[in-house]
């Protein structure tokens, strides 16, 4: 399977699985900043809804499939979380790391750049907010280290 089709497959799947789950959330209208489980379900949600275990493995520590490319070990050190969420949310150039940030590029700037369009090699998915990246990337630091 082409490695971009495949994440395309994915990410299409994730987006209507997490689509269902946002409408549910807004339904309760809180209003107010999530709690530290809300946030841990999120993430673990988007985790597992966009498959990120595939290329990153169920623990966070590098994967391999048969139809994913390998993605890093996600809990090497020099992966700051600054780090993280950038490359979630723009993705990263010259990998199949695709971009997940919603208006990434054209409406949040990415890796110092002025605003545009990506870069031909990045697959822009788009469809987290920024409040879904850092769920997930709080996931990945504190649930999936542990």
């Amino acid at each position: 399977m082409n490695i971009k089709v495949g994440a395309i497959i994915l990410a299409g799947s994730f987006l209507m699985a997490y689509s269902a789950s946002s409408g549910q959330e807004a339904a309760k209208g809180s209003g107010t900043a999530a709690t530290a489980m809300d946030k841990a379900a999120v993430g673990k949600a988007a985790w597992e809804e966009s498959s990120c275990s595939g290329c990153h493995g169920t623990r966070g520590q590098g994967g391999s499939s048969a139809d994913l490319p390998a993605g890093p070990n996600l809990r090497r050190p020099e992966l700051t979380r600054q780090r993280l969420v950038e490359a979630t949310s723009c993705g990263v150039p010259g990998t199949q790391m695709a971009s997940w940030r919603s208006g990434a590029y054209t409406e949040l700037p990415c890796f110092g750049k002025p605003l545009g369009e990506p870069p031909a090699d990045v697959a822009v998915i788009g469809s987290l907010s920024q409040a879904q990246i850092e769920s997930v990337i709080d996931y990945v630091q504190n649930d999936l280290a542990n």
